[in-house]
């Protein structure tokens, strides 16, 4: 196995000494946050050199969860009434996304190479997975979570379009699932279920990749655990 290189990331305006690298595109460029005087600002860091995003509107603070090979980034901002949007960064122009159905808040937090961007919008009934494509807004609700009347939170999507997330049922238990062709199918790691296990365990999909691959968190007895998942070629 090849020897890791771990370099640390600080933003220097970080003088809450608070940094977090939420996404990265195929040329190295990395986005984020940063917390300064109690204020989150949302970061690009190319070439070594940062450069701070704060959306016109985010009078109390933006994050930034992801960027693609095209340049485009999408986070959060808070606004001055304490409501989340979420926002578009493309060519310097700022775009806020704000799903329709939403009450009270909207968050983006994943972008393909198309433009493509998925998230979470939360109403009166709880949190729900959108995608917003070619300015218009679909709904992303798990079937179970209907049944069982829990919520769908998407995190990401790939150049195909297939979007993975987690939902959650009625007992609080997480549930990965993947979203591809119209179909959704439940992601559980198997190590998830441990025989005789005191605690409960969930499964969350983080990110999916062109090839299908996807990475996300199991948790066993309040102790989480990466993994990632791949089709299997019979």
């Amino acid at each position: 196995m090849p020897i890791q290189i771990f370099t640390a990331f600080d933003d220097p305006l970080a003088t809450d000494h608070f940094t977090n690298a939420t996404g990265i595109d195929a040329s190295g460029n990395i986005v984020g946050f940063y917390e300064a005087a109690g204020v989150v600002h949302g970061l690009l860091s190319s070439g070594g050199t940062y450069t701070t995003i704060d959306d016109p509107l985010g009078t109390k603070g933006t994050s930034a969860q992801s960027i693609n090979d095209m340049g485009q980034i999408v986070g959060d901002y808070t606004d001055s009434a304490n409501r989340r949007h979420g926002f578009l960064l493309s060519g310097g122009s700022y775009t806020t996304i704000d799903d329709p159905l939403a009450t009270t808040s909207t968050n983006a937090i994943g972008v393909n190479n198309k433009g493509q961007v998925v998230g979470e919008y939360l109403d009166a009934t709880g949190i729900h997975g959108f995608l917003f494509s070619s300015g218009v807004y679909t709904g992303l609700d798990d079937p179970q979570t209907k049944i069982q009347n829990g919520n769908t939170q998407a995190f990401d999507i790939n150049n195909a379009g297939q979007i993975v997330g987690f939902y959650t049922d009625t007992s609080g238990n997480q549930h990965g699932f993947l979203f591809s062709g119209g179909t959704y199918t439940t992601l559980d790691d198997p190590a998830s279920f441990v025989t005789g296990a005191a605690g409960i365990s969930n499964t969350a999909a983080g990110d999916i990749n062109d090839a299908g691959q996807i990475v996300g968190d199991y948790a066993v007895d309040s102790t989480s655990h990466g993994f990632v998942a791949a089709r299997r070629r019979d």
